[in-house]
């Protein structure tokens, strides 16, 4: 009996450890999957495609119900919104497909940019902290450049990255650091910065705190360089007076820094810079608006109100206005005739490309409350859904 009782006592020790593995092994097995699911799913380069149908199920989950655009841009006839649910593609004016890397309903893509030196788009994905590009056919990814000992930031992921073609080459700027792109190393290689006098900011020796921003003039990178520390995720500062001194201007010439001596206002603070075709126009910190030249910095007139510029093919600087509309800011002219009622208020970001006499316009309210797609072609605006 006793012997028996001690077999008894030897199954359901065995059993007991068979059962505990098995309850690990579960365990274990839906911590992978839940690693795996829809939400933090990645896609390494190529990203999926999906059907116009398929996104409106995924939009439906987002809060408001909403895509949150955050730019536009052409490749070519082709119009791309970058959003914070994937990159969509239209034709015709027509949602045709969509690209996402991360097949959850969140898949934000940001600082979306046509290169007219490479003829590709770049975009950020801030949350794989990755750069993408492409030319049409192909996907690339690259990861988001660093400095030798430096970690992604808070600041880097909600950081807008400009890129800027010059004679040089294309350039990036991220909230830190310049970079310049090589196609034969395959990545972006740093750009140091010029030796600066940033007198006001509590740490006198470090260069990157008053890094301003770049730009393009006359095929030239040119670097707009704060005096003082001046945080990009403030509201436009809108004082009656600048409260620091105007920023430095530089141009790249033969690889080192040049200083360009030209006479700025004393509100010449860069907040950002909208460039295209050689041609850069600096919005300040107080809101007003200048082109930037050789020969000195041409005020916008009324600048403040604009609330996005480009540069058509046809060298027609194109404004977005929350009360005119769109214009041709040379000659004062309205470009579309008919007004639609929900048009970009001052509350909210505004978008604007052109390719061809094509100018699309993407607007959002924070929050993403309200959210709006336009094209106008032929003096006609026609409002485009995103679904």
């Amino acid at each position: 009996m006793m012997i028996i009782r001690h077999w008894i006592l030897i199954v359901r020790r065995l059993a007991r450890l068979f059962i505990g593995r098995i309850i690990v092994f579960c365990l274990l097995a839906t911590l992978l999957l839940s690693s795996c699911a829809p939400n933090t799913a990645e896609n390494k380069g190529e990203p999926e495609r999906f059907e116009p149908s398929t996104l409106q199920a995924l939009i439906g989950r987002t809060l408001f119900g909403r895509v949150y655009p955050t730019g536009v841009a052409f490749l070519g006839p082709r119009l791309f919104v970058s959003s914070g649910v994937g990159l969509l593609e239209y034709e015709n004016g027509n949602l045709k497909q969509v690209f996402k890397w991360n097949t959850g309903f969140r898949d934000e893509i940001n600082s979306l940019t046509y290169d007219s030196c490479n003829d590709v788009l770049w975009g950020f994905r801030p949350d794989a902290q990755r750069i993408i590009q492409y030319d049409g056919k192909e996907w690339k990814e690259i990861p988001f450049p660093l400095a030798r000992g430096e970690r992604f930031s808070s600041g880097d992921a909600f950081s807008k990255l400009v890129w800027i073609c010059t004679n040089s080459g294309v350039w990036l700027q991220t909230d830190r650091s310049i970079w310049r792109w090589s196609n034969e190393e395959g990545g972006f290689l740093q750009q140091p910065l010029p030796a600066g006098e940033c007198f006001v900011s509590p740490e006198p020796e470090s260069n990157v705190l008053c890094f301003g921003n770049i730009a393009s003039v006359e095929g030239k990178l040119v670097l707009l360089m704060h005096r003082s520390f001046i945080s990009r995720f403030a509201d436009t500062i809108k004082p009656k007076e600048p409260q620091f001194p105007p920023d430095r201007v530089f141009y790249f010439m033969n690889g080192t820094w040049e200083p360009l001596e030209i006479e700025v206002p004393k509100d010449f603070i860069s907040k950002e810079v909208f460039a295209k075709k050689g041609r850069s126009f600096v919005r300040t910190t107080l809101g007003s608006l200048y082109e930037l030249t050789f020969s000195g910095v041409k005020r916008i007139e009324n600048g403040e109100e604009i609330l996005a510029v480009t540069v058509a093919d046809d060298d027609r600087l194109i404004a977005v206005l929350p009360d005119e509309g769109i214009l041709d800011v040379g000659t004062g002219s309205k470009l579309a005739r008919n007004l639609p009622d929900d048009f970009p208020g001052k509350e909210g970001s505004t978008h604007i490309a052109e390719e061809d006499g094509v100018i699309a316009i993407v607007w959002t309210v924070p929050g993403g409350t309200s959210e709006r797609c336009w094209l106008l072609q032929d003096g006609k605006l026609r409002a485009i859904s995103f679904l």
